[in-house]
């Protein structure tokens, strides 16, 4: 059997517009077709005392503990994407955005104005001369940056940051990185004061860069601390032979390089608006004939309209990825020889109304050509929630699928007469 787990980040959403949801009002209509012939689940991804975002929510959907495995912040595994140098045990890693703020002193775009690419490298690299001994900038994609502090006698648990998507509009004098509510050694509490000094710091060398480079970043914004992870090993531990990642996301590439699970750097597969839709949609369908028999499929997209709290532009990241991935992969699924299930779904949500994520359980759908559910009449967060069975946690899904525990009885445990029989 082969399986395709296919997230679109953040999709669903607690924002009703004319009686709607995002996704219920998009014109999808493959993805509604689909949702019309599967089963409704209802999956648990997000873990009390984590963070309520995507990379715990990615852990445990590809098996891992986030318990376990979530090493503090997604940062380690956005550094293992871009950075193959040594990392030590004692290295603090912080995310890094780029974000404007206006002129009262408040975030007003945690990306920079979608900061372009080529203009966040040369912003990145002035601003590393910048940085004093033992910080290190490491660039990613687009506003996406890691600093590394080399030899930090801080941990992750010794402090408390702000993420700068769900702080728009706030007084960036407020958000200074805080310490934990633990004891801080004379050493740790000066280091704290320093990285703080860095980080407002950053605001006047950023001016005397931006002189010289028109860019819209006026800050840098240190976030969700981490150390390095820890994993096993994917094949062995799963029995895929080829598990595969599709991703524009870097937090999913380093988790694929801890992991041994293969992917391929793609510059077009960018984790905003822009992204090569078709492109992802390509490569799925091709490496499922060159015999992927485990496919993570992953879009960002509709996260980032989301946390812009843009409720129409979601909506139509959804109709576009439904015509350039859903499609495709559908049409390949449905017409191939092979036992082949497809899990379709958000691995949390992300709220349009407000921009932040939310702690609800998830809403999925699971198309199996043989085992054809009949529960839905499209694609809906309500039906799904209202048809599903007990909530499924994340870390047992696949082996679930795999040893056809979900599907034997419909996963809403035959409480419907189709699906008990």
């Amino acid at each position: 059997m082969k399986l395709i787990i296919f997230i679109m980040d953040g999709m669903p959403d607690d924002n009703v517009i004319s009686g709607e949801t995002p996704v219920e009002y998009a014109k999808a209509d493959c993805l509604h077709n689909i949702a019309r012939q599967s089963h409704p689940i209802v999956v648990k991804t997000i873990y009390n005392g984590l963070p309520v975002g995507s990379i715990v929510a990615n852990l445990g959907l590809l098996g891992y503990d986030p318990y376990k495995y979530f090493p503090a912040g997604r940062s380690y595994f956005e550094l293992r994407a871009r950075y193959d140098g040594p990392i030590g045990e004692n290295d603090l890693i912080l995310r890094c955005n780029t974000i404007s703020l206006n002129g009262n002193d408040e975030i007003a775009d945690f990306t920079a104005g979608q900061i372009p690419d080529e203009v966040a490298k040369q912003v990145i690299l002035e601003m590393s001369k910048r940085l004093p001994p033992k910080y290190e900038l490491v660039h990613g994609k687009n506003y996406r940056n890691v600093l590394v502090v080399r030899d930090s006698s801080l941990k992750p648990r010794d402090m408390i940051s702000f993420e700068p998507h769900s702080r728009i509009g706030s007084n960036i004098w407020d958000l200074r990185i805080i310490q934990a509510n633990r004891k801080l050694s004379l050493r740790q509490n000066c280091e704290l004061r320093y990285l703080n000094s860095v980080l407002y710091g950053s605001i006047q060398s950023l001016a005397e860069i931006n002189s010289r480079i028109n860019s819209k970043a006026n800050m840098l914004w240190f976030w969700e601390p981490s150390y390095p992870a820890k994993m096993f090993n994917y094949r062995e531990h799963t029995g895929f032979s080829k598990p595969w990642i599709i991703a524009g996301s870097d937090f999913l590439h380093g988790i694929g390089i801890e992991a041994g699970i293969a992917f391929e750097i793609n510059d077009r597969y960018t984790g905003e608006s822009d992204t090569d839709f078709s492109g992802k949609g390509r490569e799925a369908v091709r490496k499922l004939r060159e015999g992927v028999d485990f496919l993570y499929l992953h879009v960002n997209a509709t996260d980032e309209e989301s946390h812009q709290r843009k409720f129409i532009s979601k909506a139509r990241m959804i109709e576009e990825i439904d015509r350039s991935i859903t499609g495709p992969l559908y049409n390949y699924v449905r017409s191939s020889d092979e036992e082949i299930v497809m899990v379709i779904g958000g691995d949390h949500y992300t709220s349009s109304a407000s921009g932040n994520h939310l702690e609800s359980d998830v809403p999925l759908i699971v198309y199996h050509a043989q085992k054809p559910g009949y529960l839905l009449s499209r694609y809906s967060e309500r039906e799904i929630l209202n048809h599903a069975g007990p909530v499924i946690e994340s870390t047992c899904l696949i082996n679930m699928l795999l040893s056809g525990e979900l599907l034997e009885k419909g996963p809403c445990g035959g409480r419907h007469e189709r699906c008990a029989a």
